[in-house]
């Protein structure tokens, strides 16, 4: 898949959130690289050799926004091409169905995670409603 269709699809599933989320994005930035560095996987407790990293909130949550948490650069949502297309497909290669429509749910579900994390949920809270929606 080009960068291009793959930011296609990122701006779809931007488009078909809710329109308050949505709106709190326009306060950060969503970029797509084509994977996360070897630092960011460690930084998540990570073994680069042998773990993909989909997707990466960098900032500070809103939670913990405050006055004296001013001067600092936006926060981020990095969306990680090469290991959303690869877990899409996997999923592909066992359940079929279109490639293109795993990748946008991949893309969904990541962009999902990383917009909790802006509202301060942690990983285990999100693995705890992901599990609710059927998504682990």
């Amino acid at each position: 898949m080009t960068a291009a269709e793959f930011d296609r699809l990122v701006s779809e599933a931007i488009a078909a959130l809710p329109a308050p989320v949505r709106d709190r994005l326009e306060e950060l930035v969503v970029e797509v690289q084509p994977f996360a560095t070897d630092a960011q996987i460690r930084e998540q407790g990570m073994d680069p050799d042998t773990d993909d990293l989909l997707g990466l909130f960098e900032g500070v949550a809103d939670v913990d926004r405050g006055p004296e948490v001013s001067g600092l650069l936006p926060s981020r949502i990095y969306l990680f091409q090469e290991a959303i297309e690869d877990e899409a497909a996997d999923i592909h290669a066992n359940e079929g169905g279109a490639l293109e429509d795993h990748v946008r749910e991949e893309i969904r579900r990541t962009l999902w995670h990383e917009v909790a994390h802006q509202y301060g949920l942690d990983d285990e809270e999100l693995h705890q409603l992901e599990e609710q929606r059927g998504w682990r």
